[in-house]
């Protein structure tokens, strides 16, 4: 099996195994909820506070955590070195450091219509800052055998068009992250992803993001993998 072999195979039984734990919509829904309520309650949950950072740090970085170190077989402490959080601090238990990447770059992951806008912020004419410093939500590397970079979502209401919007937006976000070159300067912290993957859980009443997904031709689905190293992993649990 070569490495991408490899790669895909991680991929895959990741995402079957997460799909298997997690519960269904209505369920993640109400967990959600709670766990929102609870970073409104307590200062020291309150990185908690959005739909999608409650269902990414309190509900799947744990969850990640335990396949690294079950069905991967990773060590506690191998599993904490290999995982990449965004507000690390938070998860000292499980993560060792954050995904930031260390050198800025002019580039934004967000899809714009009006590319003056884009100029503006080079020429320093805006508010907004010219340079970037990219952070995905979060990302593994060794010890974990593939050096991934996530991009989260978590999908809640909305048409179809609305879905299918909102795919071609993270997708557009996982390739960024994932094109972005390697740099190495600081050691301890380097950006050299192999692939990248669209971590998304779907809690719409009827599922519209998934079948957004599912209803791309499998030639097209299949290209994100072979031709971007772009996983896309929409859960929707048991």
């Amino acid at each position: 099996m070569n490495g991408k072999d490899s790669a895909y195979e991680f991929f895959r039984t990741l995402h079957e195994n997460l799909d298997a734990s997690f519960p269904g919509p209505q369920e993640m829904h109400t967990a959600v909820g709670e766990l929102i309520e609870l970073g409104q309650s307590r200062v020291e949950f309150r990185y908690l506070c959005s739909p999608e950072h409650a269902f990414t740090r309190g509900i799947a970085l744990p969850k990640i955590h335990e396949e690294l170190t079950g069905t991967f077989g990773l060590s506690l402490n191998q599993a904490r070195e290999a995982l990449l959080t965004e507000g690390w601090q938070n998860h000292k238990g499980i993560s060792s450091n954050t995904p930031a990447r260390t050198v800025r770059h002019p580039f934004d992951k967000a899809l714009v219509s009006d590319a003056s806008t884009i100029y503006r912020k080079w020429a320093k004419e805006s508010k907004r800052l010219p340079l970037t410093q990219s952070c995905p939500d979060f990302a593994l590397r060794p010890p974990c055998p593939h050096k991934i970079v996530f991009e989260a979502k978590y999908f809640i209401r909305g048409s179809q068009q609305s879905a299918e919007r909102e795919l071609v937006t993270d997708l557009y976000q996982t390739f960024f992250y994932r094109a972005l070159p390697p740099t190495y300067e600081v050691p301890k912290r380097p950006w050299d992803y192999d692939y990248a993957c669209l971590f998304a859980y779907d809690a719409s009443p009827d599922g519209a993001f998934k079948a957004a997904w599912e209803a791309l031709d499998t030639d097209v689905r299949e290209g994100f993998w072979k031709g971007a190293n772009v996983y896309v992993m929409v859960l929707r649990g048991r």
